[in-house]
């Protein structure tokens, strides 16, 4: 039993020892985790700065959790280890010993168990025994280790690591203070500010109407998101800026003001901010006085100190300032202080240079306050500029054309064109040309007209400016040289007539290539009459036509522009020419013609657009009848202006002939010298130059529809080359007398060859009238019989009916009359490729005759026989007005034949008479122009009515007709009678006046031919008749007193100037011009302007 004892005593030592080791093991969990909410509770007072009750809940759930804490880990282990309360029992220490010990197992706790029995039997106490010696060796006390609760301190270690991380870094307080507050929870606490504001400027002075900047920074534990200055109880936000410092502007503060700074809670100091008053300037004015020569008005510019004068301007400066004691004017080496009165401070002074300044101001506060920086810029005169812009006339190479434009800083004064012969700068010449005096102006001229210049000789020449400069006496700037060559009057005409050779070449091979464009236009109309619509191909195809036509016209008209411009150089080098009047005229009026044609056109491409097929087709049909007037009239000028160059070259040739016998014969009364010889080789070389234009002479009129009789005696070229060829010998020989007999014979034998030339091509004219007036007779005669006939063959068709068996022979005979009318229209073409005097109007005539048969023909073939009928008409009329225009071409040509036989017996008009009949013209065209408008108005119901009012409509117009060409007649009668008076004055040619008012009347007959009753014509008719009015004042006056003579201009003076043309005008493109003189532009800005216009290219 002793060993059962011993277990007991064992097992109550263990019992002890595993309640003490819980008690240590609770007193390291309490301490850990009362210092950790300890911790816990200290920070979340710092940061939350509870008020007193928060801080009483929080001191009383610490300590109510720190006691069930202690109660836990200390007071119950140590409660069962004292025994005041039931701890572990025996049978539960068996069990942890058993578990401890493998091999104790279950042996103790038996035991216990056995030891229990009440029933103790010797076997019962010898098994305790037993037992008890097997377990008593056993050491219970080591299933308790006390070092196990080692794992346990190491979380003691956080809360002091903790504490001590605060000490080390100085923040120990945030626990005492917080304690302290804890613990005193019953004791209000004011927290601390935790940044205070420090202003960072030096000093809190601002200067008036200057801003003023306010840095700030704050000092303490916290830097606050934002904060704001209060003025004036008005808050302001601060500027926070990237070092944490504030920052607020005061914009122009003008007095001291008084400021705080806020931030949340946190509210600064009063502060002041002083403001001293600055000294500024109100008004600042310069006034210039600027020289005389500048042609300048005086100025004032304000609010500007920047400035660009001409040289000696006087410029005064006035200011107007406030809280201002001096201003000085600083230069680069000057301070001048401005004269003060009161507020005003000025100063003077005269500029001669360039220099920069300052403007600076001064108070009892602020030296030198602000300096204002200006520059002053002393413009000297400039040299004035010439721009030139050159085009050589196409037509005429010695005519050159120049666009000019000048300009000086203050005014030009002189523009000239100074010329000499090239080499001999001393002999120098010069023309003055018109020039604005402002500074800017642009100028034609027309080289060489104005100028004395002699044939043949090389001239250089160039353009000058001069300026109003007064101190330097004009300065001068000259364009580039120039360089000319004046032609020689013969070389002059040869050169006209080989542009009109190749006027005529262009334009012939241009006629030429109209057949296809007709066959073209053929296809198109039989396309658009076979077809009820176009396909994309037969639109294609059109278009293609239309560009084609478009270009075709292009050709046409600049060639004859060509032929009309090189006509026209004719008419001004030789004596007027009515076949080149003639010529020009109806190239003119073909350039209308070709106008209206490219009108048409556009018509036709617009209807082609829009695919209306009627209209498209009676546009077509237009067209076709223009293109046929039009390589009509163009083939006649063509013919015409080949005989006209035939004849022109042939007079030039005999001319050229007379000169270079003239020049031989000269020279053979000269002394032969060493010249000689060089001077009858050119004579020769001249006259082997003729025969070669001879031969092209022949050539070209071989190639006439009918050539000039032309005679030319081979024999008698060739002994006039061996007369000069002999005088060159003798000349060589120095055998005067021979070579003067060589001389002399070859002069007179090129003397007989230009008069030969010359009676040849007159009598070849001559018997050409003759002949032209006999066909001209003839062809009236049948254009006679052919009205006759149609007009009989129109009444048949009148009344005729459907079922008539003669209405085949009917058609049969009105095909006959077209082939009979084919004949006259052969035999008229042919007369007009000779006489210019058969215009364009006869082609309109014969188109129409011919254009209203075909009609006619197609309307008899769907039995529309009204219609037919209509077409037989204007056809007729058409012959008739033929008639009538050709009898009076008659008139003309046998007027010309008879023409010095004798003035008539007839009272001749006087220019009263003449001005009285021109009022009744004009009446008379006024009705005429009433009758046609009403009859346009009654033809609108026309193609709704039949019978005879489409009769009376064809009556009407045929009247209309014959009333227009009556007025012709009159209003050529009138030409004639007025040229008549003109030509009848005594010792007086007709003047520029009278040449004028004759080409108007001759204008107004054209127009009357052309356009029939118009508005436009009748207005001419009205101006003219005023004109005549004029004409008769001034011819009275001059008869008022007979005895009266004018003296004024007795030189005889011509100004060929030609600077403001219009025709110079067309050769360069026009741009809008700024005359700078008349804008209230300063000088920086007109400098501008003039470098705008010399890169505007």
């Amino acid at each position: 039993m002793n060993d059962y004892k011993h277990i007991q005593q064992k097992l109550g030592q263990f019992i002890k020892r595993y309640h003490t080791n819980e008690l240590i093991k609770g007193a390291i969990l309490f301490a850990t985790i009362f210092l950790l909410y300890g911790i816990i509770t200290l920070l979340l007072e710092y940061f939350l700065w509870l008020n007193e009750l928060g801080r009483s809940i929080l001191f009383w759930l610490f300590v109510s959790i720190s006691f069930l804490l202690l109660i836990r880990f200390i007071g119950i282990p140590l409660f069962k280890l004292f025994k005041f309360k039931k701890g572990l029992d025996e049978k539960e220490a068996s069990s942890i010993i058993g578990a401890y010990f493998p091999e104790v197992g279950d042996k103790l706790t038996n035991l216990l168990q056995l030891a229990k029995n009440e029933q103790k039997s010797d076997l019962l106490l010898a098994s305790i025994e037993q037992k008890s010696l097997e377990i008593n060796p056993i050491p219970f006390h080591l299933a308790v280790n006390f070092k196990a609760n080692l794992k346990y301190i190491k979380y003691v270690f956080i809360p002091i690591g903790i504490i001590l991380l605060f000490w080390a870094s100085g923040k120990i307080t945030w626990f005492s203070d917080s304690y302290n507050r804890v613990i005193h929870y019953q004791t209000a606490y004011v927290p601390p500010a935790p940044f205070q504001f420090v202003i960072l400027n030096d000093e809190l002075t601002a200067i008036e109407n200057e801003a003023f900047n306010l840095r700030i920074q704050t000092v303490g534990e916290v830097v606050p998101e934002d904060a704001s200055i209060v003025i004036n109880d008005e808050s302001y936000y601060l500027q926070k800026k990237a070092d944490l410092t504030f920052q607020y502007t005061f914009n122009q503060p003008k007095e001291d003001l008084t400021f705080k700074i806020q931030s949340s809670d946190v509210v600064s100091t009063p502060y002041r901010l002083k403001v001293i008053k600055a000294p500024k300037i109100l008004n600042f004015k310069l006034n210039i006085d600027y020289p005389a020569y500048t042609n300048k008005t005086d100025e004032t510019l304000e609010s500007t100190g920047n400035i660009t004068v001409p040289e000696g301007s006087r410029i005064s400066w006035e200011i107007n300032a406030a809280n201002t004691k001096s201003i000085q004017f600083i230069t680069k080496d000057t301070v001048v202080s401005f004269a003060a009165k009161e507020k005003l401070f000025t100063y003077n002074k005269t500029v001669f240079s360039n220099f920069d300044y300052k403007l600076s101001t001064n108070n009892e506060s602020l030296k030198n306050y602000e300096e204002l920086g200006f520059s002053v810029k002393s413009e000297a005169d400039q040299y004035p500029k010439i721009n030139l812009k050159e085009v050589v006339d196409s037509t005429n190479t010695e005519t050159i054309y120049y666009l000019g434009q000048v300009s000086d800083d203050y005014g030009l004064k002189k523009l000239e064109i100074v010329y000499y012969p090239t080499n001999q700068e001393e002999a120098k010449k010069a023309l003055i040309l018109p020039v604005k005096k402002a500074n800017f102006d642009q100028f034609y001229y027309t080289f060489p007209s104005g100028l004395a210049l002699d044939d043949g000789v090389s001239y250089s020449y160039y353009f000058s400016i001069t300026d109003n400069d007064p101190f330097r006496g004009g300065k001068k700037t000259k364009s580039k040289i120039f360089s000319y060559n004046r032609l020689l009057q013969s070389e002059r005409e040869q050169q006209q007539l080989d542009q009109q050779r190749n006027s005529i070449n262009n334009l012939d091979k241009t006629i030429k290539s109209t057949e296809a464009q007709k066959e073209e236009l053929n296809k198109m109309l039989r396309l658009n009459k076979e077809k009820n619509n176009l396909n994309y191909s037969d639109k294609k195809k059109l278009e293609n036509f239309i560009q084609r036509q478009k270009q075709q016209d292009q050709l046409m008209k600049k060639f004859s522009k060509n032929l009309e411009e090189n006509l026209n150089d004719f008419e001004k080098e030789a004596d007027k020419n009515e076949m080149n009047e003639l010529l020009q005229e109806r190239l003119e009026r073909q350039q209308k013609e070709l106008e209206k044609n490219e009108k048409l056109m556009e018509e036709i491409e617009k209807l082609s657009e829009k695919i209306n097929k009627e209209e498209l087709t009676k546009k077509l049909e237009e067209l076709s009848k223009n293109n046929t007037n039009n390589k009509r009239n163009l083939e006649q000028l063509l013919e015409l202006t080949k005989r006209y160059y035939v004849s022109s070259k042939t007079e030039k040739i005999s001319k050229d002939l007379n000169e270079l016998a003239k020049k031989q014969e000269e020279l053979s009364k000269e002394k032969i010298d060493s010249l000689s010889k060089n001077k009858q080789q050119d004579i020769e070389e001249k006259y082997d130059n003729i025969k070669k234009q001879l031969d092209e002479l022949e050539k070209e009129n071989g190639a006439l529809k009918k050539p000039f009789e032309l005679e030319r005696d081979k024999n008698l070229e060739q002994q006039t080359s061996d007369d000069l060829k002999n005088a060159g010998d003798e000349i060589q020989k120095q055998n005067n007398e021979n070579a003067k007999k060589s001389q002399q014979n070859a002069s007179q034998k090129m003397k007989k060859m230009a008069k030969q030339l010359s009676m040849s091509m007159q009598g070849s004219s001559t018997e050409s009238l003759n002949e032209d007036v006999e066909m001209l007779r003839q062809i009236l005669d049948n254009l006679l019989q052919f009205s006759l006939d149609q007009e009989s063959l129109m009444d048949r068709f009148y009344n005729i009916e459907d079922d008539n068996p003669n209405i085949a022979n009917y058609l049969k005979r009105q095909n006959d009359l077209r082939a009979l009318f084919k004949h006259v229209d052969d035999s008229l073409f042919s007369l007009s490729l000779r006489q210019p005097k058969m215009s364009e109007v006869i082609n309109k005539n014969i188109t129409d005759v011919y254009y209203n048969i075909d009609k006619s023909l197609e309307a008899f073939a769907e039995t529309n026989y009204y219609i037919g009928v209509s077409n037989q008409q204007y056809a007729i009329t058409a012959t008739n007005e033929l008639s009538d225009f050709l009898s009076d071409i008659l008139d003309n040509l046998q007027q010309s034949m008879s023409q010095g036989g004798g003035q008539g017996s007839g009272q001749e008009m006087q220019l009263p008479d003449i001005i009285q009949s021109q009022e009744q013209l004009n009446q008379q065209m006024q009705e005429g122009m009433q009758q046609q408008k009403e009859g346009e108005q009654g033809k609108e119901g026309e193609q709704e009515k039949g019978g005879s009012e489409q009769q009376n409509g064809n009556t009407l117009d045929e009247q209309m007709s014959e009333e227009l060409y009556n007025l012709f007649q009159q209003q050529q009668e009138l030409r004639q009678a007025l040229e008549k008076q003109l030509n009848n004055k005594k010792g007086e040619g007709k003047s520029g006046n009278e040449e004028q008012l004759l080409r108007q009347m001759e204008r107004i007959e054209n127009d009357l031919l052309e356009k029939g009753f118009n508005n436009e014509t009748l207005q001419r008719m009205i101006r003219l008749k005023h004109q005549l009015l004029k004409l008769d004042d001034a011819t009275f006056q001059q008869g008022e007193n007979k005895e009266r003579k004018s003296e004024t201009n007795t030189k005889n003076y011509t100004n060929n100037l030609q600077n403001q043309t219009p025709d110079i005008q067309q050769y360069f493109n026009q741009v809008e011009i700024l005359n700078r003189q008349s804008l209230p532009l300063r000088q920086i800005y007109k400098r501008k302007v003039q470098q705008y216009f010399k890169t505007d290219d």
